[in-house]
């Protein structure tokens, strides 16, 4: 195998079906047929698959985006509800535990967005 039919298996096996499993996941805990109790394992599982993502993928921020975006058209669109905050709290917040707890990534991922900001407007100037 070459390295890019790696790269391409790879992702394939961890980012499309995790990113799927997080999309499912974390829709499911937005439906107001089930109880909060049931949208909160829902969005803890949606999490946990977040973390597999930051842990496993370096794009992993598309996804955190992705979430971020859905749940900001979700407000636009005047369908906040207590379940949105909720399920994007605890995705969110399990998700970004586990990046943290990644050696590779600690807690430097989480300053990243700041740096690479202040290093294009470095940049610019």
């Amino acid at each position: 195998m070459t390295f890019f039919e790696n790269l391409l298996a790879s992702f394939l096996l961890t980012g499309i079906f995790s990113i799927l499993l997080l999309s499912l996941l974390y829709l499911r805990s937005l439906d107001p047929k089930y109880i909060l109790k049931v949208n909160i394992f829902y969005a803890a599982g949606a999490g946990l698959s977040l973390g597999y993502i930051f842990a496993s993928w370096g794009a992993s921020r598309y996804v955190l985006s992705l979430i971020a975006l859905t749940t900001f058209v979700l407000l636009v669109m005047k369908r906040y509800s207590r379940r949105l905050l909720i399920s994007y709290g605890v995705t969110a917040g399990i998700g970004l535990l586990m990046a943290v707890s990644v050696p590779k990534l600690g807690f430097s991922f989480l300053r990243e967005f700041e740096v690479k900001r202040e290093t294009l407007n470095s940049q610019l100037h």
